[in-house]
């Protein structure tokens, strides 16, 4: 699990340094900016997770999408809060 948050973390923070920051600073972060950050950020996570750890993540805790979604948007809370 340590792993597997980690990748999500590292996702989002390349995500928000080479696609959301630029976006924001020029006033162009629309909701469809939104949902194409958060794509790049699942695929960014699925190219580098492993068929082991997603079968952990369903058995313990559902669905892996969903927990992925909630696992990045946790993260994103998380960093403009700290």
């Amino acid at each position: 699990m340590t792993l597997a948050t980690q990748i999500v973390t590292n996702a989002v923070k390349v995500v928000f340094q080479t696609y959301v920051e630029s976006l924001k600073n020029s006033g162009n972060f629309t909701k469809e900016a939104q949902i194409e950050a958060l794509t790049k950020a699942k695929n960014i996570v699925l190219s580098q997770i492993g068929s082991d750890v997603k079968e952990y993540i369903s058995s313990n805790y559902g669905d892996f999408n969903n927990w992925l979604e909630i696992q990045i948007e946790s993260t994103i809370n998380s960093l403009k809060n700290s």
